[in-house]
């Protein structure tokens, strides 16, 4: 009874995947822009950097960056804030404006903030500096609250784990309460996308982004490909011909997600997905063979599929989180089904984005293939 389970399962996952690769594999391509330079375009002059001179070490402190352009362009600001994080471009501001961010250092050290701004034509100017010594007189572990980011979907990430202070905590929370709020409204993927930015660099913040990553390439990151109409029609169509629906009820499909739960979650690795795929053209060849050869294939796949999926949940390698299941989630989306939201067991499948994790509690935050729960 679980064996049948478990092949149910499988092949209504690897249906799924393979409509999901026909239709995102057309539109994965690269785009290239180009930039136009005016020989005589002067960059914008050096930023100003002002704010404290030192601080504490797990408090927040606000820090003004500001610089003129010799065209009167708007200007961009890329503030690295030596720790390893770092702000990536901004929006584009008025020449003169001053622009505020606030950051908080986790250790104990000297921290050297620089800061350089560009035009609309791409002139850079010169890195700025400022040294920010932090001490160590910053509140008692047990004031701390320890915050761990996965990024979840893409490989040459680890783990980042920081201590926030409870007021800090807090302020996450209330700010991810209110991302859902924003995504509950949402009604086209244009609208979507900005609210997803803005929770990229509200995490860079408290520096939750993994070590390495910049701020644009994790927002490149969690958005998910863009479909065409066609592209959108054609997954329609296979949801119609496919009998997807008697094995699970599919909720949203090419869709932003956010989650949140308590409860147990696992991911199910390449490998394993693997299996579940050639368990499901298995079994469709020993569905249309009538007993010839392609039934046999058909069998020899799924026996196969079935063993590299056995063999996964022992040797469990390529640890890419493609599939997660998770059990009395909270979760709101806005994909191709429009805004879907609920709370009960659900599943995401080829899920990119981060999991935001303290003791129990996990927020996800990004990009599902799909959201599903089995029938």
């Amino acid at each position: 009874m679980q064996t049948t389970s478990i092949l149910r399962k499988y092949w209504a996952v690897g249906i799924i995947l393979l409509f999901i690769g026909v239709a995102v594999a057309p539109s994965i391509n690269s785009t290239g822009y180009q930039t136009t330079i005016v020989s005589d375009n002067r960059p914008p002059n050096d930023p100003y950097i002002t704010g404290p001179h030192k601080g504490r070490v797990g408090a927040t402190y606000l820090f003004n960056f500001w610089t003129t352009d010799p065209e009167n362009q708007n200007v961009s600001y890329y503030i690295d804030w030596g720790d390893n994080t770092n702000t990536g471009w901004s929006y584009y501001y008025k020449s003169g404006q001053s622009v505020h961010y606030t950051h908080t250092f986790y250790k104990w050290d000297s921290y050297a903030i620089r800061c350089k701004a560009k035009d609309t034509l791409g002139a850079e100017s010169n890195w700025s500096h400022m040294y920010v010594p932090m001490s160590l007189t910053a509140s008692n572990d047990k004031d701390l609250v320890e915050v761990t980011s996965q990024a979840c979907g893409i490989q040459g990430f680890g783990n980042t784990t920081v201590k926030l202070t409870k007021q800090q905590y807090q302020n996450l929370e209330q700010y991810l309460v209110e991302f859902r709020a924003k995504l509950n409204q949402t009604t086209t993927r244009e609208e979507a996308i900005p609210i997803f930015k803005d929770a990229v660099s509200e995490l860079n913040k408290y520096g939750l982004l993994p070590k390495g990553m910049s701020v644009e390439k994790a927002q490149k990151f969690i958005s998910g490909p863009e479909l065409s109409s066609n592209q959108i029609e054609h997954i329609e169509g296979l949801l119609k011909t496919t009998r997807i629906g008697r094995l699970m009820i599919v909720h949203n499909l090419f869709c932003f997600i956010y989650a949140h739960t308590s409860f147990y979650w696992c991911n199910v690795n390449l490998v394993a997905l693997s299996g579940g795929l050639l368990i499901a053209i298995g079994l469709f060849l020993m569905f249309v063979g009538n007993g010839g050869r392609i039934t046999d294939l058909g069998m020899s796949l799924f026996g196969f599929g079935y063993s590299l999926f056995s063999y996964s949940q022992y040797k469990p390698f390529i640890p890419v989180n493609i599939f997660i299941e998770l059990e009395k989630a909270n979760y709101s989306s806005f994909g191709l089904l429009g805004v879907v939201q609920g709370s009960y067991d659900v599943a995401f499948l080829a899920f990119t984005g981060f999991v935001i994790i303290n003791e129990n509690e996990k927020n996800y935050i990004g990009w599902a293939g799909a959201i599903y729960t089995e029938k």
